[in-house]
């Protein structure tokens, strides 16, 4: 990467993971996780992946400019 560029410059970066709406039942890791996937597929078109944490099927999708802004406005906390 060159000096001074972003790194999510013209990229999509994991930082919008959200818990499934639709996934039901118990989400267990290597059990679940094709299950939780295909559940976030079908839920967005934005979805490009889903994994099972702590129980509970969770989805990715990329961040947008808008995603992004909000994160950089956002309080720091002390």
């Amino acid at each position: 990467m060159a000096a001074g560029e972003s790194m999510s410059a013209g990229k999509y970066v994991d930082c919008h993971e959200h818990l499934s709406g639709n996934y039901k039942g118990i989400c267990v890791g290597l059990i679940h996780d094709a299950k939780c996937r295909r559940t976030c597929f079908d839920e967005s078109s934005d979805n490009y992946d889903g994994f099972c944490n702590f129980f509970q099927c969770w989805c990715l999708s990329p961040c947008t400019s808008e995603t992004e802004a909000a994160a950089a406005s956002a309080p720091i906390r002390h």
